[in-house]
């Protein structure tokens, strides 16, 4: 079955699981992959019952907090008394008479790292997870880390099944664009979905950040104008950690779309390509053009002032043609 499809029905201490199939992995936004199924056979087994202490670990990025928050759903939703927090402050509770931290079926912990570096709170809550783990409590730590190693504080770690979640790579990277956008009822490019791939760098957060940001604006981003536009919305997160700069296309699609005109006319397309075109911000194009944003607009204008509605509209589609083409071939479209 897929992931969380699947009928429960029992668990630890009496508890009743659910009584009907359940795709949580669509509901709270985990994506099965290739690299990550070895995972969902152990979270499979967890609320099945048959685990009772998972230790969840990976890199910044790889997904962990969507699959814990996928697993809290699947109890949440069939009435399981669950709980669901940060390790450090479940931790700094623990010291607390007025938290009921042991009525609850399910203790779900994430970023354990951040307890590493509180001596008192990590003492207290190796002492609970000690006292769970000895009862057969179903718990899932989750930890960021660079190695898959548990961290030594984790009590009986004999007792613990291992999960490690790695970044996803390559192909995995499309997948999980097109199963996020899915998520967000976004229909994207099979261009941009390669752009956000593969040239915009970052982890799973870094994606959703980007695909958040083309929701705000609109739910379809696909065709040529709508691909390069999405550029222009990515510009600032493009920029971050990746050599590669959508405005270089612009540049070299007016060069050869456009050859006919004198370089200075040449030069004022790029400007209106990219501020009227594809619609990117000011200081983008004048940071590209390297000059003032006032002249940028200037330029923009000059480049159409004298032409028809008709033959600016032909011209940009020449140029919106030989930009997204470029990309495309760019990225290995």
């Amino acid at each position: 079955m897929a992931l969380l499809d699947w009928p429960i029905t029992s668990g630890p201490n009496g508890w009743e699981g659910p009584s009907v199939p359940l795709r949580l992995d669509v509901v709270a936004g985990f994506t099965p992959l290739p690299s990550n199924q070895s995972a969902i056979t152990l979270i499979e087994a967890f609320i099945a019952g048959r685990i009772h202490s998972l230790w969840l670990g990976g890199p910044t990025g790889g997904g962990k907090s969507v699959l814990l928050d996928t697993v809290t759903q699947v109890f949440r939703n069939n009435d399981v008394p669950v709980r669901h927090e940060s390790a450090l402050s479940f931790a700094r509770l623990l010291s607390s008479p007025y938290d009921d931290h042991a009525n609850h079926s399910v203790l779900i912990l994430d970023d354990f790292q951040d307890v590493r570096l509180h001596p008192r709170q990590a003492a207290a809550i190796t002492n609970h997870l000690e006292h769970r783990v000895r009862r057969g409590l179903p718990t899932i730590v989750g930890d960021t880390v660079r190695r898959p190693l548990p961290s030594a504080s984790l009590p009986l770690m004999t007792r613990w099944e291992r999960i490690w979640l790695p970044v996803p790579q390559g192909e995995e990277r499309e997948r999980l664009v097109q199963h996020m956008a899915g998520l967000m009822r976004l229909h994207l490019d099979p261009v941009l979905v390669k752009i956000i791939a593969y040239r915009m760098g970052g982890n799973h957060r870094a994606i959703a950040g980007a695909l958040q940001r083309l929701a705000v604006d609109s739910g379809d981003w696909r065709g040529r104008g709508r691909t390069l536009t999405a550029c222009a919305r990515l510009m600032p997160l493009i920029s971050i950690g990746t050599e590669w700069d959508p405005r270089d296309a612009f540049a070299e699609g007016v060069e050869r779309a456009l050859s006919h005109l004198g370089e200075q006319e040449r030069q004022n397309w790029v400007a209106w390509s990219l501020l009227r075109g594809a619609r990117f911000v000011e200081c983008d194009v004048a940071a590209y053009l390297d000059r003032d944003p006032g002249e940028v607009f200037l330029m923009a204008q000059s480049a159409v002032v004298h032409l028809s509605k008709r033959s600016a509209d032909k011209r940009w589609t020449l140029v919106k043609q030989r930009v997204f083409d470029l990309i495309s071939r760019e990225i290995g479209s």
